[in-house]
């Protein structure tokens, strides 16, 4: 117990918010849900009274009480419950963006294009990854629609905008290996130009659904942008993007190996960034 030790807070409410109990020197428990500036009794929780919640509780002690419960934020008292872990995530991806850098400058050297082909296999990693990611939100929005599970649809709203991130941030890559590579910039290159359109029409696409948050429907838009992104790029003219990929065909296993290591890098941190935007809400 802990407080000013007054007297008069010995017979302090208890409360219980939807599953979380508040304990004083009282034994009771009553599930109490917010409404308004009251608390009221939470029937389909524990079925119990109705009461106002202190106004400046002395003594507490937090526990689990009520089945299928949840975490709730008591504000003013600065007890905040299971708040989203971003930390860690942000810390992790940071991290991990170092070590992909540091990485990339220590990248075997190829015989024609140098030092310089350090920025192709970046540039090659971070766009798979993005497109790998753009299937994954597919296929949890499918999941969602098929099984009407919520959980689902959120992985596939987060796995969109980490694809969305990758694909733009993608961009500014292709160009500085175009013009460190080629010693230009062709910007008119059939495959640049569609990724540029579809970057543009991704970022609004992703904007429109955050601010509409209709969960079903970010799992629609998902699924059919990346079978739109696949449909046409496949039939897309290679001019500076010979198929199939130079690295896998090369037969150098020093530079195959250290490409696919450079891509897991680059989804560890697509996870990481999924896990922070997982908690980015549309302010009600």
């Amino acid at each position: 117990m802990f407080g000013d030790g007054s007297s008069a807070n010995k017979n302090e409410t208890t409360t219980c918010l939807r599953g979380w109990s508040r304990q004083t020197s009282e034994t009771s428990v009553l599930p109490l849900v917010r409404l308004g500036n009251q608390w009221i009794d939470d029937n389909a929780s524990c079925g119990e009274g109705r009461r106002l919640l202190p106004k400046r509780p002395e003594c507490i002690h937090w526990r689990r009480h009520c089945q299928g419960s949840h975490s709730t934020k008591v504000f003013g008292y600065g007890y905040n419950l299971k708040m989203p872990k971003t930390k860690p995530y942000l810390l992790y991806l940071f991290i991990t963006l170092i070590v992909i850098a540091f990485i990339t400058l220590l990248g075997p050297e190829e015989q024609s294009l140098g030092a310089n082909v350090r920025l192709v296999y970046l540039h090659g990693a971070w766009v798979l990854t993005a497109e790998i990611v753009f299937i994954a939100a597919a296929l949890a929005g499918l999941l969602g629609l098929i099984l009407r599970r919520d959980l689902f649809h959120t992985w596939s709203a987060a796995l969109g905008r980490t694809g969305i991130i990758f694909w733009v941030t993608y961009l500014p890559l292709s160009i500085l290996a175009m013009q460190s590579n080629w010693n230009g910039l062709f910007l008119a290159e059939p495959r640049f130009r569609l990724a540029m359109i579809f970057a543009v029409t991704g970022i609004l696409l992703q904007l429109g659904l955050w601010l509409f948050n209709i969960s079903w429907l970010t799992s629609l838009a998902n699924i059919f942008y990346i079978i739109a992104l696949r449909v046409i790029f496949a039939s897309a003219e290679n001019i500076m993007h010979p198929p199939p990929s130079p690295i896998f065909n090369s037969g150098n296993f020093v530079i195959i190996g250290f490409f696919v290591g450079l891509n897991l890098l680059a989804w560890l941190a697509a996870y990481f960034l999924t896990r922070i935007l997982l908690n980015l809400k549309p302010a009600s």
